[in-house]
């Protein structure tokens, strides 16, 4: 890698070396797909040359490629591990599905069968729970299976609405061995139950006390009825809690797509940062270092 990719003395989105955390790619002829009739009009091939062809404005350098919600998860996971094969690849890690609430021998059994390199975490989703007091990742044989990936060096990835934050805090204090990463912010502008006080501020501060959580600030957070503008407060809530070391990126490629363009998208966290007055060491630790540790990628950090 250039060394002098890391000397500017002004960043530009441009020119700014950035780890995408939150890349999605489909292949719907041979992957099924459990959101393909809730959004038909997304239904369809998604590849990384289209994500090419969106971020070509863009210094994206390696990209972790996040799981779709496919039935036919095994399909998925090996798919994505055959085209990230290639050493040019962009394709630096991969967060597979994984269903942990499936029985102990079977996760352990299947994790021994796709470990490899790139693969850097397991997400299986959460937002879709509607019992908040007592939902299924609490449960001891959950939990369980979630101690294995510390034992394997993985990361979960949490995906919730707002008003799942303070089960999965409680999750997240009871595997203090656990990396885990916070998809979307927590989702602050969407609740499993629209009728209650959305306390999104007051769980996210509690959430962030847990050492062993980071925040991923991507775009999959974003609703039509909001505007940039309006995610700003979020973001900068994320940054006073979670402090510089514990925050990454990511565009959500393609599933928020029609609601913010990726270079749009980091334009956007580049100005909240320099509203902060990070400096360029700071600002290249969230967009490209950080990722680099929370996730024991191996490849090159800037120099």
């Amino acid at each position: 890698m250039d060394k002098n990719l890391f000397k500017m003395d002004k960043l530009t989105i441009g020119t700014i070396p950035i780890i995408d955390t939150h890349i999605h790619t489909t292949n719907v002829a041979n992957i099924s797909y459990e959101w393909s009739s809730a959004c038909p009009e997304l239904f369809k091939d998604w590849t990384i040359e289209q994500y090419h062809g969106d971020t070509n404005k863009l210094n994206i350098c390696k990209g972790i490629f996040v799981e779709v919600a496919a039935s036919t998860f095994e399909k998925e996971t090996k798919w994505i591990q055959s085209i990230s094969s290639n050493e040019k690849s962009i394709i630096k890690g991969i967060v597979a599905h994984v269903p942990l609430n499936r029985p102990f021998d079977f996760v352990d059994e299947y994790l021994n069968d796709i470990l490899s390199e790139k693969i850097v975490g397991v997400r299986q989703l959460f937002q879709s729970e509607t019992n908040l007091l007592n939902p299924f990742y609490l449960e001891k044989s959950y939990i369980e299976s979630l101690q294995l990936l510390a034992k394997k060096n993985l990361v979960f990835e949490i995906c919730i609405y707002a008003d799942h934050l303070p089960s999965v805090t409680n999750l997240v204090g009871q595997t203090p061995d656990n990396r885990y990463v916070l998809d979307h912010i927590g989702k602050p502008f969407t609740q499993v139950n629209e009728n209650t006080d959305n306390k999104w501020f007051d769980h996210m501060l509690r959430l962030s006390l847990n050492p062993n959580i980071f925040c991923k600030l991507s775009a999959g957070f974003m609703v039509k009825s909001k505007t940039l503008l309006d995610a700003k407060p979020y973001i900068n809530h994320c940054i006073k809690l979670f402090g510089v070391d514990r925050l990454i990126v990511g565009s959500d490629w393609f599933f928020s797509r029609s609601l913010v363009e990726p270079k749009e998208w980091f334009e956007f966290l580049l100005e909240v940062f320099e509203e902060n007055q990070f400096d360029n060491q700071t600002i290249r630790k969230i967009f490209y270092d950080n990722a680099i540790k929370i996730y024991s990628l191996k490849i090159d950090s800037p120099k």
